[in-house]
């Protein structure tokens, strides 16, 4: 069994004598106090993350014991910002890294779990770690604030996935993740439709291509057990648009789709994170000589009729139990949360007003040449849901999964909780959020958790970061289901 295992190193910058905690609360106040000589004078995202990026040599340490201990130099992963190390290793390697021993302890919900009472490390590698963790169904429970709900209306609520072939899911992983996390879920399959000739893989296990669908069905289906949801398998010459010609013609659904995983970059045929090339027009990459410079705008997350998701991750240290709600910033390990402004869609009535307040907020980032900056165009995300750092079983093993193709099915799960108390109400399902989710009532309802950290660099600049209100980055923020639920409760 392999134990998906995250490193945060610690944020001390080259230049710091004093613990980072003191000198973090040092340059809050001597912006924050008016006081202060500096006070006003706020640091931007960048500088933030550039001061509080670990030293080389803490790098250098946190590698050297890993790979001391046996652990191959390749299986090693350090994020965007420096600040994280990402490593599978099995049980074993686990408790012999880390001074421990892994037991399976049991959750109230009867799932059991991998986990040790206590960990240690090697003294000469305490001043360079602060925390070792993972994400998994109950960490965006408590994000979330959703672990306490029990469904009401199983038989009148769906929740429709979909997946395009070669694409296709594990029953086997399904099982070996459920056995984990969901152990009543065990056995349990969606209810499959195949479209333009679509098919689920007859050798599964064999190939990691399953991951993204063992993804999907994995966190939808331990979420929303014992309901099942629907799975729309299409055939590799299918398209996004032909599910839509199935499935928009029909009144009251909620059609969310991920924003991307390259930031202001596209997800295009031709790879993650191309650009447009402004002489052109054509998506090419960023690198010099390549052209690509201007924003890449994803399709169909610009779609002023789809709900855009973007991704967050968990910053270093937080409290997922008490403080949930300040525990994100945007995502910047291993992927950048998509998101920017449509080059074709017009900006849709329900988000001019938080669109108009996000340009009044900000100064300038980029001229027309990189963005189209009109300020009458469609703005994606919408929302946002933790992107990093999914334990996810595909291809027989255990690993670590990112990306808003993470988020996007959690956020659906969600909703899909919503639809369900509604029906126990006798009421209509949510169907598009959109117009609900922009509402003064839902911002006064504090129905999203507001991401004011991090940012979702591309095309050779920093993207856009994330700010007080809606934002190019991870949208209205991310879904706080104690609140959302009443809100679209007193909906008619």
């Amino acid at each position: 069994m392999l134990l998906p295992i995250l490193i945060a190193t610690s944020l001390i910058a080259s230049s710091l004598a004093a613990p980072t905690s003191s000198f973090s609360n040092h340059v809050l106040y001597s912006v924050s106090d008016p006081a202060s000589e500096k006070y006003g004078q706020h640091w931007s995202a960048a500088e933030i993350a550039a001061f509080f990026a670990p030293k080389e040599e803490t790098v250098n340490a946190v590698k050297a014991w890993l790979t001391d201990a046996g652990l191959a130099s390749r299986r090693l992963r350090l994020t965007g910002g420096n600040q994280w190390l990402a490593v599978n290793v099995t049980i074993k390697e686990a408790e012999e890294l880390l001074n421990a021993r892994y037991e399976l302890f049991e959750h109230r919900s009867g799932a059991l779990r991998p986990a040790t009472h206590s960990y240690s490390v090697p003294a000469y590698i305490v001043e360079h770690v602060d925390i070792i963790t993972l994400t998994t169904i109950d960490c965006l429970k408590a994000l979330y604030n959703f672990g306490d709900y029990e469904q009401k209306a199983i038989s009148k609520n769906s929740y429709g996935i979909v997946e395009f072939t070669p694409n296709s899911h594990s029953p086997q992983d399904l099982d070996m993740f459920f056995k984990q996390y969901v152990p009543a879920a065990v056995g349990a399959r969606p209810q499959t439709y195949f479209l333009d000739g679509g098919v689920v893989d007859p050798y599964p296990s064999a190939s990691v291509i399953n991951i993204e669908s063992d993804l999907d069905l994995e966190y939808s289906m331990g979420i929303m057990y014992p309901m099942i949801p629907t799975l729309y398998q299409v055939g590799a010459d299918g398209s996004f648009n032909n599910f839509l010609d199935a499935k928009l013609g029909a009144q009251g659904y909620t059609l969310l789709y991920s924003s991307g995983d390259a930031g202001v970059g596209g997800n295009t045929a031709g790879g993650l994170g191309f650009c447009i090339n402004p002489a052109t027009g054509e998506e090419t990459p960023t690198e010099e000589g390549a052209g690509g410079t201007r924003f890449n705008p994803t399709f169909p997350s610009t779609c002023p009729y789809v709900t855009s998701v973007g991704a967050t991750q968990t910053k270093a240290g937080a409290d997922l139990v008490n403080s949930p709600e300040t525990a994100e910033e945007a995502c910047q390990t291993v992927i950048y949360s998509g998101g920017g402004f449509s080059n074709v869609f017009s900006i849709p009535e329900y988000q001019k007003e938080a669109i108009a307040a996000y340009y009044e907020s900000i100064a300038p980032y980029y001229g027309s040449a990189v963005y189209n900056n009109s300020r009458a165009v469609r703005g994606y995300p919408d929302i946002a849901v933790n992107g990093a750092n999914y334990a996810v079983s595909y291809a027989g093993n255990n690993g670590l999964v990112y990306g808003t193709s993470a988020s996007s099915p959690v956020a659906g799960a969600l909703f899909a909780l919503i639809n369900d108390a509604r029906f126990a109400a006798g009421k209509s399902a949510i169907g598009f959020i959109n117009p609900a989710i922009y509402s003064p009532a839902f911002e006064e309802g504090k129905g999203f958790n507001d991401i004011t950290e991090g940012g979702n660099q591309g095309c050779g600049t920093p993207g856009f970061t994330a700010v007080r209100g809606w934002d190019p980055v991870t949208g209205l923020g991310t879904p706080n289901f104690g609140n959302l639920l009443p809100l679209f409760m007193e909906l008619p």
